[in-house]
């Protein structure tokens, strides 16, 4: 069953649609926070409860429709945040197929820079078992913070998560693992093609001579043109001669296949197989170059002029992370950034135009693209199969809604604010943003105010007013653009 909204539509959208500036509030009210936002973590969505923009964000249900709001609290290290991502966790992968087993992932993995969280991940791994154990190892795996070969070698390790952290640690030493080599024989027989190749592009990081030497042991056995091609392929990084030279000649042949059927298809100067340069040249060298400091100090980075005097500042992520931009992401980087001013707030991001819209008008279920984006719609029958009419007149309303202003919700301290915004692909309305985050911040009497800098990208100062007099003074602050919305 659609959802709908608890304010009628037009009171919310008219403002907007008479020109409310970027981050102008729209409505206040009392209210508490929704059930969504603190009950238990779903371990299986249907995906005709979800709001158009739920459907949307959910990426096919590989993202909680709270996607953001957990894994903010969840890199905090927020101890009633973490007891409730264990417990959905662990009802999700007791379903059948468990089908929010890449949302949960994403979630864990999603804090893979905070060494507070990897270290958790690990606490939490050595006490679990099954297909909850094989989640947290996965996500562990991509934690930068702890770089542990020694807890990865152990038993009990799942190959996926094997293969994943030393394909991440690429060329940090030159070492031989026995036991991704032990992965990589159990995968070179099989028929997923693409389970041997994950393992080798992280097995031929390895530039170690046991690998090479193993490498060519499996190609002189495989019989199979495919697997001894990938094989070939996987000797690019090895300094040993012999691998060397199997790759180079291996590069050379298919590089002058190719360039044969490109000069006699016309010879296209975009088609070139040499296009970026030649593939077969340059060796290892280039794995282990590091900037110049005459290029560094060439390029300095515009942060490194503000003073700490003046207050806290910060790079922010410009864009969203997929083509509709959550922006509840953008809010909760300010919110980090404002600590503990903000640490209570909730935030949401919706379309209410898109959200009119009623995805499910059937039983049977279309999966169709929305400006390169999947969700599924319900649609009847016709003439004993899915009434495709109809699913491409769903698809047009929701293309055309999406072109309609957004609203981003915030309940806090005991009240639920609407602010207009207008951002309707990837990157995200920093002015729209800037101005709720402000406004919250009078609102709870705080003398602290964010403001954009002027430098490159979305870099931020988070400061008292006479820090930010004198930042306005040296010219550091951004000019406001004025934006209006759009026509």
């Amino acid at each position: 069953m659609h959802h709908a909204r608890t304010a009628p539509l037009l009171a919310i959208l008219l403002p907007l649609l008479l020109g409310a500036s970027p981050g102008a509030l729209l409505s206040r009210e009392v209210a508490p926070v929704p059930a969504k936002l603190l009950g238990p973590l779903p371990a299986r969505i249907d995906p005709a409860s979800l709001t158009t923009t739920e459907a949307l964000r959910s990426l096919g249900l590989r993202r909680l429709p709270q996607q953001q709001h957990v894994r903010q609290r969840l890199c905090r290290g927020d101890s009633a945040e973490r007891a409730r991502f264990h417990d959905g966790l662990a009802r999700a992968l007791a379903e059948p197929s468990a089908p929010l087993r890449a949302a949960y992932l994403e979630l864990a993995a999603g804090c893979e820079e905070m060494r507070d969280h990897c270290e958790w991940l690990a606490s939490e791994v050595d006490h679990a078992s099954g297909a909850v154990a094989d989640l947290l190892w996965s996500a562990l795996a991509t934690c930068w913070p702890l770089d542990d070969p020694g807890r990865f070698e152990r038993a009990g390790v799942p190959d996926d998560a094997l293969v994943s952290f030393y394909a991440k640690r690429g060329h940090a030493d030159r070492v031989h693992s026995a036991k991704l080599a032990a992965v990589v024989d159990r995968r070179i027989g099989a028929s997923e093609a693409s389970a041997l190749k994950n393992a080798l592009i992280a097995y031929a990081l390895m530039d170690h001579p046991t690998t090479a030497r193993h490498l060519m042991r499996l190609h002189a056995a495989s019989a199979d043109d495919e697997r001894r091609y990938a094989l070939e392929v996987a000797m690019r990084y090895q300094s040993d001669p012999e691998a060397s030279q199997l790759f180079h000649d291996t590069c050379s042949r298919r590089l002058e296949a190719g360039m044969k059927a490109w000069r006699k298809g016309g010879g296209n100067p975009r088609g070139s197989p040499m296009r970026w340069g030649d593939p077969c040249d340059g060796g290892t060298d280039w794995l282990f170059e590091r900037p110049r400091p005459t290029e560094a100090a060439a390029n300095p980075d515009p942060l490194d002029a503000i003073p700490e005097t003046l207050g806290r500042h910060a790079r922010l992520d410009m864009d969203g992370d997929f083509q509709f931009s959550d922006h509840t992401g953008l809010l909760r980087q300010l919110a980090d950034l404002l600590r503990p001013d903000l640490d209570d707030a909730f935030f949401d991001d919706v379309w209410p135009a898109a959200d009119a819209v009623r995805l499910y008008r059937g039983p049977n279920s279309v999966w169709i693209f929305v400006n390169g984006d999947g969700v599924t719609l319900g649609v009847p029958d016709r003439d004993g199969a899915p009434d495709l009419a109809e699913a491409k007149a769903i698809t047009n309303e929701v293309t055309a809604a999406l072109r309609a202003p957004r609203i981003l919700e915030v309940w806090w301290r005991g009240k639920h604010f609407r602010f207009a915004h207008y951002s309707t692909g990837h990157v995200y309305d920093a002015d729209a943003a800037l101005a709720v985050t402000n406004f919250l911040l009078e609102d709870a009497g705080s003398t602290r105010r964010v403001a954009r800098l002027a430098a490159v990208g979305l870099a931020v100062l988070v400061a008292e007013p006479a820090g930010m007099a004198r930042a306005r003074a040296q010219g550091l602050l951004a000019e406001t653009t004025n934006s209006q919305p759009p026509r």
